[in-house]
């Protein structure tokens, strides 16, 4: 068969980003251009990729992760917010989940749900690629901080050599209070391939580093995907794939905050909570080589949060649902000649936001107003974006992007902004050893919808000053890699300095309880690096990375408690250590990785100066060889030595006079059997 499925994968989110790091003796400089493709995923591993480091595939199932945490905090430049299975916040730089594009499988993924809860419920066992943009660096993607990519499998990646059919089944277990299963079946006949997958988790209350209960984390958690391709042609491709996923428990009130703020606000109070996606997508692929590859996404993704809360606050039934639904053109044309290569790469994307609220009073106790309110924003988007590489190996990349937003509020007030926003990057081989890049790039964002969980768009109203958010990120990256350097297989170690300036910063303001709106409190600036190192030598292999942002808030009004404050989610200065040695001839595999994060302070509005603290965990995998093969063991100890810390990425800080600390669970044993046939 012709058709090279995933042709485009390295240039949707990291278009002519270089990156560090090895998957194997393939993977060398990982420059996009009309040569590279990333190779099938034979096993069952995934991909983690950023403009800043890449992971071993294998890594990641090491992991055994049940939070996002698991999956991406150890990457410079990325920190995941929440302890919590329904609080999982993406940050990049300081920059939170709602200025970033991140999508599940083509649909995007960021919505104003709840600040007390993330936005993204997605479930890390069943992805095969995780791309990650640190930082804007290119007008194909929309984020003012960078972009998230999340890719989940499908058949052809699960299939070995000459295989039909296959399943595999998974247990695991966890001494910190969870218990899950996934069962997972996958088959090609002729042109046509499909897989099922089916995941539960049941979790109880866990325990934080000081040995107590992390109330109002006892729920269940299922995930069930399907997804069917379709080989049209050699040179086509067609698949549908459908995911549902739901979170369900008794839950905090606050799942952002630690025990002790929840205790402080409501008491022992848990409400019945259930947090669900919904998500549909379509995928055409069209590749005749370098006249032309499309692809073609067409996507619903729906968020449902629902809960029953008694007299303690609203002593109703509260739900809120967000839909987005969408269609996305991306293409890439190649164009050789004797002097040069261009790589032309543009597309167009429409996008609608609605969401819906509603507030129904319960039958017994104070009866609470019944509310329903909705809100709707529409989004067009064209770019186009141009590498020209000399014959020198000199490359050229400028970038067009237009945005056309507009957002219809509960009142039935419409307000619309559009911008055309640039980049341009250069790339360089000093050397064969060094290349160098630096880039600037553009962005644009419109406010988001009203905060659909709370009723906000009951109440909201158009600030007619209100200016869109637009951003500029500067930054130069220099790449060393060489194979026998310093007595190495195989070395690469990356540095990336950086500076992110936005302006018209938006906050909602609220008046009371019964008037909100947007408006632009002045401008920002965060300065940062990202550095790190992978060494391997034999079946040794060692990761390090550091990374630094610093942030801080200009109001245009001087008086403003919010003046030369960083913002809310700075983490700061972190360092991770992965350290990898294998027995290939026993099957085995083990890793420490640990990370070291430096306090932060500077924030003198609650309190909120985040502590230093360092976390270690410990992973052995066993692969049999012989008479069971098909059989892999994971073991694990998550925090192995206790810590008691939160994230600099997750709420902390006095409110109300309660501490909010969003404590990381305690010590925590792992053990994982899976059996692939």
């Amino acid at each position: 068969m012709l058709f090279s499925k995933h042709k485009m994968l390295p240039l949707l989110l990291c278009t002519s980003v270089t990156s560090v790091g090895f998957s194997d003796d393939n993977i060398e400089l990982a420059v996009v251009n009309s040569d590279v493709e990333l190779a099938t995923v034979d096993v069952w591993s995934t991909s983690v990729q950023s403009s800043s480091q890449h992971l071993a595939d294998d890594s990641i199932a090491m992991k055994q992760a049940d939070h996002l945490s698991d999956l991406m905090r150890n990457i410079p430049g990325v920190d995941i917010g929440g302890s919590h299975s329904v609080n999982q916040r993406i940050n990049i730089r300081g920059i939170d989940e709602t200025d970033l594009d991140i999508r599940l499988d083509g649909a995007p993924q960021a919505i104003n749900m709840f600040h007390h809860v993330g936005n993204l419920l997605l479930n890390a066992d069943i992805l095969k690629a995780v791309e990650i943009d640190v930082g804007a660096t290119s007008v194909i993607n929309n984020g003012l901080g960078g972009s998230v990519r999340f890719e989940t499998k499908d058949a052809q990646d699960l299939l070995q050599a000459g295989q039909t059919v296959g399943a595999r089944v998974q247990g695991s277990y966890a001494s910190n209070k969870s218990l899950g299963f996934s069962l997972t079946g996958y088959g090609k006949y002729d042109k046509l391939d499909a897989l099922v997958y089916g995941y539960n988790v049941n979790r109880d209350n866990p325990k934080d580093g000081n040995g107590d209960t992390m109330m109002g984390n006892d729920g269940t958690i299922g995930d069930i995907l399907f997804k069917v391709g379709y080989d049209l042609t050699d040179y086509q491709r067609l698949e549908f794939s459908a995911d549902r996923y739901e979170d369900e428990g008794l839950y905090s009130p606050r799942p952002n905050f630690g025990t002790s703020a929840n205790v402080g606000f409501t008491k022992q109070a848990v409400f019945p909570t259930e947090f669900s996606r919904n998500t549909y997508t379509l995928n055409h692929e069209l590749d005749i080589g370098n006249t032309l590859y499309l692809k073609t996404t067409a996507y619903y993704n729906e968020l449902d949060l629902w809960r029953s809360e008694d007299a303690s606050l609203r002593n109703a039934v509260i739900s809120g649902l967000a839909k987005t639904k969408g269609i996305n053109l991306l293409a890439q044309t190649v164009i050789n000649t004797e002097s040069l290569k261009q790589q032309l790469t543009y597309g167009t994307e429409y996008r609608q936001q609605s969401s819906d609220y509603s507030r129904v009073a319960q039958a017994t106790g104070n009866p609470a107003t019944n509310v329903f309110a909705q809100e709707e924003a529409k989004s067009y988007a064209a770019y186009i974006e141009d590498r020209v590489e000399f014959s020198n190996g000199l490359a050229i990349t400028p970038g067009l992007r237009y945005d056309y937003y507009s957002r219809d509020i509960a009142r039935g007030e419409k307000q619309d902004w559009d911008e055309f926003s640039t980049a341009l990057a250069a790339e360089y081989p000093l050397s064969t050893a060094f290349t160098v890049r630096v880039s600037t790039t553009e962005s644009f964002k419109g406010p988001e919808l009203s905060e659909i969980f709370t009723g906000v768009s009951d109440y909201s109203v158009l600030n007619t000053d209100l200016r869109p958010e637009t951003a500029r990120n500067n930054q130069i990256s220099l790449l060393f890699q060489e194979k026998r350097f310093l007595g190495a297989d195989r070395f690469a170690a990356n540095l990336t300095v950086f500076r992110t300036d936005i302006k018209d910063y938006m906050t909602v303001i609220y008046e009371g309880s019964s008037l909100a709106y947007d408006a632009n409190i002045g401008d920002v600036e965060i300065n940062g690096f990202e550095f790190s190192v992978n060494y391997d030598i034999g079946d040794f292999g060692v990761l390090a990375s550091y990374a630094r942002s610093d942030s801080e808030i200009t109001t245009f009004d001087p008086d403003d408690s919010l003046n030369k404050q960083p913002l809310d989610n700075e983490v700061g200065d972190s360092i991770s250590l992965e350290l990898n040695y294998e027995v290939p001839t026993l099957g085995l595999k083990f890793a420490w990785d640990s990370m070291f994060v430096r306090p932060e302070d500077g924030y003198t509005l609650d309190s909120s100066d985040k502590k230093s603290y360092d976390v270690h965990n410990i992973s052995a995998r066993w692969q049999l060889q012989q008479s069971l093969k098909g059989l892999v063991l994971t073991f694990g100890v998550d925090n192995l030595f206790d810590e008691v810390y939160t994230s600099h990425a997750s709420s902390s800080g006095i409110a109300r006079g309660q501490r909010l600390d969003d404590l990381e669970p305690g010590r925590n044993f792992k053990l994982t059997a899976t059996y692939t046939f």
